[in-house]
């Protein structure tokens, strides 16, 4: 299989540039994430890199301003690749070479590390809004989503 690291490396930093440095900041928690998380995560740095590579530009550029919506963006771009795994299976590395989750293992992986990311979602969410018990996503997403407005 042909792996084409420089071109990836390359098309990376042009998305990068593209939306203010909010794809390698979303690119870096993904990697804190794994890191910190309890268990380990099989999913490499190139997989990684791959998968915030198809986040949402618009969203990932809000951060340039409040770096929040990067947290919020990266949640819930893999909480969506979760519930579609289909839509998942279907994404390819930036270079083209091959599918990102091309390993029912990566999809597994997917699902820890879109858990770790939902936690500390939620644990920012309650930390910035004290009056209001955040227990979902889509009202952490809210909460930081709001904290960007203000």
């Amino acid at each position: 299989m042909n792996n084409y690291p420089f071109k990836h490396i390359k098309l990376v930093s042009d998305q990068d540039l593209l939306v203010g440095a909010g794809l390698r900041k979303a690119i870096r928690l993904c990697k804190n994430v794994k890191a910190d998380a309890d268990k380990a995560i099989a999913l490499p740095s190139f997989d990684i890199a791959a998968i915030m590579y198809h986040a949402d530009l618009a969203a990932l550029s809000m951060g340039a301003w409040h770096e929040l919506a990067i947290l919020a963006e990266t949640q819930r771009h893999l909480d969506y690749l979760h519930y579609h795994p289909d839509e998942a299976k279907r994404l390819y590395v930036p270079d083209g070479t091959r599918r990102i989750f091309d390993t029912e293992a990566k999809l597994s992986a997917l699902l820890s590390l879109s858990c770790e990311m939902d936690e500390l979602a939620k644990a920012v969410a309650n930390e910035h809004d004290l009056f209001a018990s955040v227990s979902t996503n889509d009202r952490a997403r809210q909460v930081l989503q709001e904290a960007r407005v203000q």
